[in-house]
C-alpha cells in the first residue's frame, strides 16, 4: 500500500506512529508544508532530522509532487490553510485517490466563522475522498456536523511509550513525602489551569501538592493567582522541558491532569497512560473519551467547571480507590491506542474502502 501524509510540521508525537506504518510494509512518504513554529519550539520540541520518507514541501512545486504520487493515498490534515484547501481541489481534479484526518475544530464562535469552509468541505469528501479518518470520538461527531456523510473511522494520535531513565530532583525534592497531581503543557487560557489551581485551593489535605510545568503567556497571570489563592507552599512552577525529558517529569506525578476549556486531542494523556498514570481531563478533550475509563483509571469533569473537577481530585485526596490500580488500567487502556493498533485502524480502512 502506497500512502502520502501531509502535515503542517513534524511532530515529535507522530513520528513513531510513521516508524511502525513502514515497518508494516506501507510504501510511506510525509511531506511538511510548514516549519515548526516558534511556539512549539519553546515548548521544548526539537529540531528533527528527516527520515528517507520524509520530505519537506516546495509550495510553489505541488503539482510535480501529485504527479510523482499520484499512485499513493493521499491524507489530508483538513481545510484549516489554503495550501491544504487548493491540495484538496487539486487531488479531486486530478482523480487521485485522498481521505481526510484531523482532530475536531475549534468550537464557539471560531467554530461558526468557519462555516461556510466546512460545509465546502463536507461535500469534497463526500463527493471525491474514499473517507475520513478522525482522532477521536468528539471530532467524529464535530465532522458529521460539518455534513460529513463518507464512512467515519477512528484514527487516534499514538505515541512511542515514555521511557524513564532518571528522576527529576527538583520536582522530588519538593515532593517530599506528599502525592502529587500535575498539569504539563501550554500555560494559556485554553489549557484551563486557572480551574486547576481553584479547584485544588479547595482541598484541604495536606499530602498533596500541584506541579505546573511549562511556559506561556499567562504564567505571570497563574502564579499571582497561586498566591491569591494561598497555594505558594504547595505549588511548584517549572519551565517548559525538551520532549526527551517528558518522561522523567510525567513519572515524578501522582496523578496527571489536564483542564483543558477545549483541546483537540490531548498527547500528554497518551503519555501519562504510557507510563501508567491515573488521568483526570476535561470532557471536551477528545483524548479523554478514549484514554479514561471513569472509575477505573481517572475521571472526566465538566469542562470550565472547577467546582466538578475538585470533586474528582479529592477522590484521589481522599483514598477512595487505588492509584495503583488506576495505574494499570492507564497502562491497559494505552495498548488499545498505541501506534501498532493505530497502524492497523489505517490499513484497514484504507483497504476496505479502496475494495469498495
Amino acid at each position: 500500500m502506497k500512502v502520502f501524509i501531509w502535515m503542517n510540521y513534524p511532530s515529535h508525537h507522530q513520528s513513531f506512529f510513521f516508524q511502525t506504518l513502514v515497518e508494516k510494509g506501507v510504501d510511506l512518504k510525509v511531506g511538511y508544508y510548514e516549519k515548526i513554529t516558534e511556539e512549539r519550539k519553546k515548548m521544548g520540541w526539537n529540531e528533527f532530522s528527516f527520515n528517507d520518507y520524509e520530505i519537506q514541501v516546495d509550495l510553489h512545486q505541488v503539482d510535480d509532487y501529485l504527479n510523482s504520487y499520484k499512485e499513493y493515498i493521499h491524507i489530508l490534515p483538513g481545510y484549516g490553510s489554503s495550501f491544504t484547501r487548493t491540495l484538496c481541489m487539486k487531488l479531486s481534479n486530478k482523480k487521485i485517490k485522498w481521505a481526510h484526518w484531523s482532530e475536531k475544530s475549534t468550537p464557539g464562535l471560531r467554530w461558526y466563522r468557519s462555516y461556510f469552509v466546512k460545509k465546502w468541505y463536507a461535500y469534497m469528501v463526500n463527493n471525491y475522498a474514499l473517507g475520513a479518518f478522525s482522532q477521536g470520538k468528539l471530532a467524529e461527531l464535530d465532522f458529521i456536523r460539518w455534513g460529513i456523510k463518507k464512512e467515519i473511522a477512528h484514527l487516534s494520535y499514538s505515541i512511542k511509550p515514555l521511557a524513564v531513565s532518571k528522576e527529576n530532583h527538583e520536582i522530588i525534592n519538593f515532593k517530599g513525602d506528599r502525592k502529587a497531581f500535575m498539569y504539563l503543557g501550554r500555560l494559556i487560557h485554553l489549557k484551563g489551569v486557572d480551574l486547576l489551581l481553584k479547584a485544588f485551593s479547595h482541598i484541604k489535605n495536606e499530602d498533596w501538592c500541584l506541579i505546573i510545568v511549562g511556559d506561556g503567556c499567562d504564567k505571570k497571570k497563574l502564579v499571582n493567582l497561586s498566591i491569591h489563592l494561598g497555594l505558594d507552599k504547595n505549588i511548584l512552577f517549572c519551565p517548559s522541558v525538551s520532549s526527551n525529558d517528558v518522561g522523567e517529569i510525567l513519572s515524578a506525578a501522582d496523578v496527571i491532569v489536564l483542564p483543558s476549556r477545549e483541546d483537540g486531542w490531548g498527547v500528554v494523556l497518551n503519555e501519562a497512560a504510557s507510563l501508567g498514570k491515573p488521568i483526570i481531563a476535561s470532557d471536551m478533550v477528545g483524548a479523554s473519551w478514549h484514554l479514561i475509563e471513569d472509575g477505573q483509571n481517572g475521571y472526566k469533569f465538566k469542562s470550565n467547571n472547577f467546582k466538578d473537577l475538585q470533586i474528582k481530585m479529592e477522590i484521589y485526596t481522599n483514598e477512595k480507590i487505588s492509584l495503583l490500580d488506576h495505574g494499570s488500567h492507564s497502562l491497559k487502556l494505552f495498548k488499545k491506542f498505541n501506534s501498532e493498533a493505530m497502524a492497523n485502524n489505517l490499513i484497514n480502512a484504507l483497504d476496505k474502502w479502496v475494495n469498495k
